[in-house]
């Protein structure tokens, strides 16, 4: 049998577990509020068949490939999968936008429905990232490759740009003198959320995976403040008592809604 571990990061907004790194007992189902850290849980594909309770991040076995250990399965979220090498079986990762071949490797896989790109992290072992008409990419270890979906997404109203149109690959060096959990792509399997240049604006949406909650911003100038940090156990209260002291704004939290706006 094929052993592959999943980290799920969206769903453990909900249970608020720590990822062990083996196969865990069935997850309990628990409420998940403003204030509760978020941090990941495991994915459906331990080996005996979970999956993660949120609906934001889902891992689930294609049909035809169900088991405890299916060779294909679809992602919607934010997930580190582990595989174990299968000689003539690959494991296959479907997103809504590109599919992931894997010999026998460990990467992660960032594709929320919100972002405009999706995100292949390669840690050790090697991928092949396929989608229609394009040409396959071959990801080395250290490696990230950024896309830009296609086509864009409703939500979206900016204008798409030359560069999107084409989805030129933004393939990216990882520093390979760091260890798997301090690297910025994987932080998150480990309980921490880092962020590095981020305007508010971004920031906002891992703060709202993270946390269980939601950010409305006031006005234009406050969300290209830019943050660099990391949160690993503080509470949302006091995540943004960090965020003010590191640089000024107004914020007001209304249970899960957090309202945010320049100090002018």
């Amino acid at each position: 049998l094929r052993t592959v571990s999943t980290a799920c990061r969206t769903c453990a907004a909900r249970t608020g577990r720590r990822p062990p790194r083996v196969p865990p007992a069935p997850p309990r189902h628990e409420g998940a509020g403003a204030g509760r850290r978020g941090g990941p849980g495991r994915g459906p594909l331990s080996g005996r068949g979970e999956k993660p309770p949120a609906p934001s991040s889902r891992i689930s076995a294609l049909d035809g490939s169900a088991g405890d250990s299916p060779d294909e399965v679809t992602l919607q979220g934010e997930a580190f999968f582990d595989v174990v090498k299968q000689p003539g079986k690959p494991f296959i990762v479907h997103t809504a936008d590109i599919n992931i071949k894997v010999l026998g490797t460990a990467f992660n896989v960032k594709s929320y429905d919100e972002d405009r790109t999706v995100e292949t992290t390669l840690i050790r072992g090697l991928v092949q990232i396929t989608r229609a008409n394009e040409q396959p990419i071959l990801l080395q270890p250290n490696q990230k490759v950024v896309l830009n979906k296609t086509p864009l997404l409703p939500k979206q109203t900016e204008p798409v740009t030359s560069t999107e149109k084409k989805s030129i690959p933004q393939i990216q060096h990882l520093d390979s003198t760091k260890k798997e959990n301090e690297q910025l792509e994987t932080a998150w399997v480990y309980n921490r959320l880092e962020f590095r240049g981020d305007h508010f604006e971004d920031l906002a949406l891992k703060l709202e995976r993270w946390y269980n909650i939601n950010i409305h911003f006031e006005d234009q100038a406050v969300r290209k403040l830019t943050f660099n940090g990391s949160l690993e156990s503080e509470t949302v209260e006091q995540a943004f008592i960090a965020l003010k002291a590191a640089v000024p704004f107004r914020y007001e939290i209304r249970e899960n809604e957090i309202y945010i706006r320049s100090l002018q």
